[in-house]
């Protein structure tokens, strides 16, 4: 068995342990996102942590709400704020060429909202 030296969600007990070598990898592009914030959450219902842990993208976001331990985070942020021309738009790709405002994302919807 693993050997945490850090308890990964903050409050939780973790009842599932998997072996040691097991990974996620967690893909990204949007609406793939949106499947595996859904897994995501199920894996926190059976407090479930797998050791290793990585994500592109959409995919990182979501890690970040699991390893975290919030759920309904992703789920939120996907309603709420995927649709604000500051998260994702044309505009942001003339302006800081790029479609994704990161500094919005990972910044003022996390810090703000």
């Amino acid at each position: 068995m693993t050997d945490y030296t850090l308890q990964p969600i903050p409050g939780k007990t973790l009842s599932r342990r998997l072996p040691e070598g097991t990974a996620l990898v967690l893909e990204g592009g949007g609406l793939r996102g949106y499947y595996s914030c859904g897994v995501m959450e199920a894996f926190m219902e059976k407090d479930l942590l797998f050791p290793y842990i990585i994500g592109v993208s959409a995919g990182a976001a979501n890690a970040l709400s699991y390893i975290s331990g919030q759920p309904g985070r992703s789920r939120e942020i996907i309603e709420h704020y995927v649709g604000n021309p500051d998260y994702v738009s044309t505009r942001n790709l003339l302006i800081k060429h790029t479609m994704f405002d990161f500094d919005y994302i990972f910044g003022t919807v996390p810090e703000k909202h």
